[in-house]
């Protein structure tokens, strides 16, 4: 479809006024380097440039006070416009009742226009009341007032107010990059040149495929459309009471597209709502533009994958003399004919060899003794293996490095390593260094400090060698297991230091060593001083006689 409507040049004029705020906070980044007053001034330009030559265009800045940039004036001088466009510039707060006052009185002082609309674009919040008086001026002007909301700062429920009670709309965005195409589609919809509101009857061509033998009772009649021109090699399947297309259907390179010019949600086609011609239909336009190709009560489908078209025809009256044939003609443009073979009650199939990328021309016959009876012209569409297709979807590959990797910045030095998570080896080398030292370190403390663990055999036995040989010193020993008076303890279980060196430790082993085999050694020596000297002197006396 063309967006152009028929008779143009009978279309009335248009006057539009674009109201835009350039106070200090329309200089907030957007983006790119971009403010959102440099996407307004450039969603303007877009505007005038979507305007015929023949309509009026204003433009007006505000912030405390407003200012005319661009006085109503025609827009056939599209560049000498664009050029006042661009010296806006920013400004302080944001009042906006006169500037919609001047809006409205410009675009009522067009007279040769039939068609008069009003855009006001604002990221901030004005006056919160008291907005009666700019509504009835409106209304009683036939002036229709849209409205554009950028980001959360806007009074987005004032502004959707005005839209709504001025016969406008509401437009409301977070991205300023959505601007221009705000503006660009109002230029459209700004009246109701393009918009068909009312009730039309309809004009079927009931001989197509995707109409035939539908809404027997007469077809319902419709509440609006989109005004359109069809292409020239396009089919309108029905139309409206004023001639524009509501259903039409084309063949594209090598597919099939269809536009349905009013709506789906039963507000245009409230007629259509629960009719099961309806559901019909559209099973039928699916059909069509999914490749599905029908022929009276006959169907083709036709499917191209892996080297091979599959063919399968399926007839509903046929009987023993029906035969089916494919003739098509590869992209040298060599032509063959292959027969389908029956498969099925009313079934006909056929895989073809179309290993040659490119276009292959097809063309279904059914034969009914000896005269085709029906055709449909097709195509195949052979490309490449998918891993030579340009424009595959990224998705699962997107979602595998999202999960288990890293997406490069385009401006990132790709030959910049990056950390990961996971690594297969760690060096230990430097960590078992840096232990020895510390290990070694805190010996020498424990010795320097004389540290010995308590509560243990070796700490014991140092301490009860060293309180005996306090005792010897001192000339008090008590005998073994003897318990002191003062404090009870045995003679064999001194207190105990705390603090004990390792060297201490071995002299203790030693000495109990030492101390376990003494008594031995001190009763060998104490024997001969405890012999009867009485028979050493019998023994002498006896030698003497």
């Amino acid at each position: 479809m063309d967006m152009e409507l028929r008779g143009v040049n009978e279309v009335p004029g248009t006057v539009m006024i674009m109201v835009i705020d350039h106070s200090g906070s329309m200089s907030v980044d957007a983006g790119d380097g971009a403010t959102n007053l440099d996407l307004a001034i450039t969603a303007a330009e877009t505007a005038v440039d979507q305007m015929r030559s023949s309509d009026y265009v204003g433009v007006i800045t505000f912030d405390d006070t407003y200012s005319w940039v661009v006085e109503p004036t025609p827009a056939a001088d599209r560049e000498a416009i664009k050029d006042q466009i661009e010296t806006i510039a920013e400004g302080g707060g944001t009042t906006i009742k006169p500037a919609l006052q001047a809006a409205l009185r410009g675009a009522a002082s067009c007279e040769d226009v039939s068609i008069r609309h009003v855009i006001l674009l604002t990221d901030g919040q004005g006056e919160s009341s008291n907005y009666n008086d700019i509504i009835s001026a409106y209304t009683n002007a036939n002036v229709t007032l849209s409205t554009v909301a950028v980001g959360e700062g806007s009074d987005a429920r004032l502004l959707e107010q005005l839209a709504e009670n001025c016969g406008g709309r509401y437009y409301y965005s977070d991205m300023a990059s959505e601007i221009p195409k705000i503006f660009a589609q109002e230029v459209f919809l700004s009246g109701d040149t393009y918009l068909q509101n009312g009730e039309f009857q309809l004009a079927v061509n009931s001989s197509n495929e995707i109409t035939r033998g539908l809404f027997d009772r007469g077809w319902p009649s419709i509440y609006g459309y989109v005004s359109a021109t069809p292409k020239n090699t396009a089919a309108v399947l029905i139309a409206s009471e004023k001639d524009d297309p509501v259903l039409t259907v084309m063949q594209y390179g090598l597919g099939h597209t269809v536009a349905w010019n009013t709506d789906v949600t039963n507000q245009w086609t409230a007629g259509f709502a629960g009719e099961s011609d309806y559901v019909q239909l559209w099973k039928r336009i699916l059909d069509y533009s999914a490749g599905n190709t029908a022929s009276g009560e006959d169907s083709v489908d036709v499917l191209t994958a892996g080297g091979y078209t599959s063919i399968a025809y399926h007839a509903l009256d046929y009987d023993e003399k029906t035969r089916v044939e494919a003739v098509y003609t590869d992209p040298d443009g060599n032509t063959y004919t292959a027969p389908l073979q029956a498969t099925a009650p009313g079934s006909f199939e056929a895989k073809l060899d179309t290993d040659m990328a490119g276009l292959y021309s097809l063309s279904v016959r059914r034969v009914d003794d000896g005269t085709i009876t029906n055709a449909v012209t097709t195509a195949a569409a052979v490309q490449y293996s998918d891993e030579y297709k340009f424009g595959v979807s990224t998705a699962a590959f997107t979602d595998f490095i999202e999960r288990c990797g890293a997406m490069t910045d385009p401006g990132e030095n790709i030959w910049k390593q990056r950390k990961s998570g996971a690594r297969e080896q760690y060096e230990l080398a430097k960590w078992l260094i840096l232990l020895a030292i510390l290990w070694f370190v805190l010996d020498i403390a424990m010795r320097r400090f004389c540290f010995l663990p308590q509560n243990t055999k070796l700490y014991q036995s140092l301490r009860r060698h060293r309180t005996e040989q306090k005792e010897k010193k001192a000339g008090g020993a008590l005998p073994v297991g003897e318990v002191q008076p003062e404090t009870g303890a045995s003679a064999s279980a001194p207190a105990e230091p705390e603090n004990r060196t390792i060297a201490d430790q071995t002299s203790v082993q030693n000495a109990d060593k030492k101390k376990r085999k003494k008594p031995e050694k001190t009763e060998q020596k104490q024997q001969p001083q405890t012999l009867d000297t009485s028979a050493l002197l019998k023994k002498k006396d006896q030698r003497n006689q």
